[in-house]
């Protein structure tokens, strides 16, 4: 295995296990930024320069998961995402959409503003141990149903979803699927092909910065939503458009960006990707699988029952469980040199590839003596 720690400064002398809620910063994507800054600070970016560098990450970008560049568009958030494709397609009163509520809040949040403005009935799937399984998601689409939302990797529980059986059920109703891929992109395999729209942030899984999200439309559904903004970077011939009082938008994804994107982040996202693909997806996705097995294995061995399933189709780089007394469990951790994630009733553990078999050992270590002292 290689060490990859000379590449993460922030992983010395700490178990780092928080990647779901941030990744730390690698020597690669830190380089990307310099780069940046130091042509700036001499004003030597040219639009065409930027330009270069956001064509070739979004080549990079569709490359990693298995689509065209032109089906690739970079927006600011993944909730931005998620609410292009909600506002962009076209609703009645008395439609459904269906969510889970595994669901990032953004997500809920988005459906339920939706459900107010159009009269459009919003279905709640509710998880049982963590889990909704395709037979649960089935049982509330029906032919009203106009989207299906869940998450890939639930960043609540660490479930993992079935998105080519969550995609057979809705479109058999004639719904389509939106998918938050924001705890699985960088960290396991996507089916791409088999969902409509696929929405990520790039700061976690993939290692880049803040800013920048991504947003996947199926080429052959890219009629079906219209940008619910518009602005010079979503249309062909801006200028024109002064003598022609008239505009055309492009005939690709690029139609739901509106202005000038954030190029810090265009230029850590183009570095991660190319760090990234050096590793190679089927290595990082076995480490990722391995090392939240050896997780979940550690809570067993302490009596914790996870809301994250055993089996590894089900799981990825998220380890979960409830407990109510996670502040005080989380505090310790800290104290320790185990940073993990712990909020909302839950602590969730998130190992990346970068991780260590040393760092969950570290983190099992420090979380039998919360327990204990928490017992106490």
């Amino acid at each position: 295995m290689t060490d990859w720690r000379d590449e993460f400064p922030g992983l010395r002398g700490r178990a780092y296990l928080n990647t779901a809620a941030g990744s730390c910063l690698g020597r690669t994507v830190a380089g990307a930024l310099q780069r940046y800054t130091e042509e700036k600070l001499q004003g030597a970016i040219t639009p065409t320069e930027m330009q270069a560098v956001e064509a070739d990450c979004r080549r990079r970008m569709a490359g990693f998961i298995g689509c065209s560049a032109s089906e690739i568009a970079l927006l600011s958030s993944t909730t931005e995402c998620v609410n292009a494709v909600l506002f962009g397609l076209p609703w009645t009163a008395g439609d459904n959409i269906v969510v889970t509520d595994l669901e990032f809040p953004s997500s809920i949040i988005a459906c339920l503003h939706l459900g107010r403005r159009f009269g459009v009935d919003v279905r709640l799937v509710r998880h049982e141990g963590g889990v909704v399984t395709p037979d649960a998601l089935s049982a509330h689409v029906d032919d009203r149903t106009r989207l299906v939302v869940l998450s890939h990797v639930s960043y609540r529980s660490g479930y993992r979803a079935n998105l080519e059986a969550a995609a057979d059920c809705a479109h058999a109703h004639g719904a389509l699927v939106l998918v938050d891929a924001s705890q699985s992109v960088g960290a396991a395999p996507l089916a791409v092909g088999a969902v409509d729209f696929i929405a990520a942030c790039t700061r976690k899984w993939l290692l880049a910065t803040h800013g920048l999200a991504v947003l996947y439309c199926r080429r052959d559904r890219l009629d079906a939503v219209q940008p619910i903004y518009a602005g010079w970077r979503g249309t062909v011939d801006p200028p024109a458009v002064v003598d022609t009082l008239d505009y055309a938008l492009h005939d690709d994804a690029r139609r739901f960006e509106t202005g000038l994107l954030d190029y810090t982040a265009v230029y850590t996202l183009h570095a991660a990707l190319g760090f990234l693909g050096g590793v190679g997806m089927d290595y990082i996705a076995a480490r990722v699988l391995k090392l939240s097995g050896r997780v979940r294995a550690g809570l067993a061995r302490l009596g914790i029952t996870p809301l994250t399933p055993a089996d590894s189709s089900q799981r990825a780089g998220i380890v979960s469980f409830e407990t109510p007394h996670y502040q005080r469990i989380g505090d310790a951790l800290a104290a320790a040199n185990v940073h993990v994630w712990y909020k909302e009733g839950r602590v969730r553990i998130s190992p990346h590839f970068y991780n260590t078999e040393a760092d969950v050992a570290d983190c099992e270590a420090a979380l039998a003596a919360a327990c204990a002292a928490v017992e106490a």
